[in-house]
């Protein structure tokens, strides 16, 4: 009996010191091992940037055109700042309308339902209707629910929304904060609405 007894109290000790070891050890090895993952993946990620540096650079297609809007071309235009006046897009839909544009996108977000942009809006609606084809960007909106970061969308202001697509300019950063993969389809997690990418719409 007296065997049997110490053998018991053997027995008991090696499954207190393994449930010690598993408390203690566990969740440092999970530490190690996500600090190793993490480490590996970013010199993936490195390695990957040097390949895209390294390969040969392909000329951009001559039938993209970007139109950029600086400080010197507002001022030119008698605004000091933005927001434009949406007459002043409008102005410029049908100047590339004329230019030969067959898709016009802007990565600006034309949400605001103010009253006075009524007369404004006439302006930009007549210019979108005869063009037909285009596009502005959706405003994101970030949300932490129950810890998770959850994404919904506000789209542009409902007199537009007829004559005006829109699509997600958002896009996921990873190590050094740099632009490596590409979502096209986004779901606002309110509504459950899928929206694409401006990028995806555009070709």
């Amino acid at each position: 009996m007296g065997l049997i007894k110490r053998l018991k109290h053997y027995v008991r000790d090696i499954r207190f010191l393994f449930l010690l070891f598993s408390a203690v050890l566990g969740p440092l090895s999970i530490t190690i091992l996500s600090v190793r993952f993490s480490l590996i993946r970013n010199l993936e990620l490195i390695a990957y940037d040097w390949h895209l540096k390294s390969s040969p650079q392909r000329k951009p297609d001559p039938r993209l055109v970007l139109v950029g809007m600086d400080d010197g071309s507002l001022g030119k235009l008698g605004y000091p700042s933005y927001p434009l006046p949406r007459s002043v897009h409008g102005k410029l839909v049908s100047e590339l309308e004329k230019a030969g544009a067959s898709v016009i996108g802007f990565d600006v977000m034309f949400t605001n339902a103010a009253p006075e942009l009524a007369q404004e809006d006439k302006k930009f609606f007549a210019a979108l209707k005869s063009h037909g084809n285009v596009f502005s960007a959706l405003q994101p909106v970030f949300s932490i629910i129950d810890g998770t970061e959850e994404l919904s969308f506000v789209e542009p202001d409902f007199r537009l929304r007829s004559k005006l697509q829109s699509g997600s300019i958002n896009v996921p950063r990873t190590f050094g904060s740099s632009v490596r993969t590409f979502i096209p389809t986004y779901v606002d997690y309110k509504t459950g609405k899928r929206f694409l990418q401006l990028s995806t719409l555009l070709i």
